[in-house]
C-alpha cells in the first residue's frame, strides 16, 4: 500500500510522461521548444546589450512554449527578471506613469547612445542613426498609448 507522497510521487512522474511523450512525437513542437529557447536567450541578451530588443524575444518564447511546453512557459512567465513585463502584457497588471517614465528613459538613454556611437562610426550611412531614432519615437508613443483592459485580457 502506497502513502499519500508516493502516491503523489507517481502520479507527477506519469504526467510528466505524458508531458514529454507527445513532445518526441511531434517534430513541430520540438521545434518551436527550441525556438522557444533560442528567443528566450535572445531576449536575456537583450536586456544585456542596448541595441537588441527584449520584450519581443521573450513573447515570442512565450508564444512557442505556450504551443509546445506549457511547462516551460510556466516557468518562464514565473521568472522574476521577466515576469513584471509579461503580467503588464497580459493585463494582470497596471503599467503604471513611474513604469512609463523608467522604460522610455532607458529606451532613449540606449538608443541615444546608440545613436551617437553610429554617428561617430566611419562608414555608416547616415540613414541608419535616423532610422534609429524613428524607431525610438515609434516606441515613445507606444510606451505613452499602451492600455490594455484586464477584463478583455481574460476573455471575459
Amino acid at each position: 500500500m502506497m502513502n499519500d507522497a508516493s502516491s503523489d510521487r507517481l502520479m507527477k512522474t506519469e504526467a510528466l510522461k505524458e508531458v514529454h511523450r507527445p513532445m518526441l512525437r511531434d517534430p513541430r513542437r520540438m521545434v518551436l521548444a527550441c525556438a522557444g529557447i533560442a528567443s528566450t536567450g535572445l531576449g536575456v541578451l537583450g536586456a544585456i546589450l542596448p541595441f537588441l530588443p527584449t520584450t519581443v524575444f521573450i513573447i515570442i518564447a512565450a508564444w512557442c512554449f505556450a504551443k509546445s511546453c506549457p511547462w516551460l512557459e510556466r516557468a518562464l512567465l514565473r521568472n522574476r527578471l521577466f515576469a513584471p513585463a509579461m503580467q503588464i502584457i497580459d493585463g494582470e497588471r497596471p503599467f503604471t506613469t513611474r513604469m512609463r517614465v523608467i522604460s522610455l528613459a532607458c529606451m532613449w538613454l540606449s538608443g541615444g547612445l546608440s545613436t551617437v556611437l553610429l554617428l561617430r562610426t566611419e562608414g555608416v550611412h547616415v540613414a541608419w542613426p535616423i532610422v534609429l531614432v524613428c524607431v525610438l519615437l515609434c516606441g515613445t508613443v507606444a510606451i505613452l498609448t499602451y492600455r490594455r483592459n484586464p477584463a478583455r485580457a481574460r476573455g471575459i
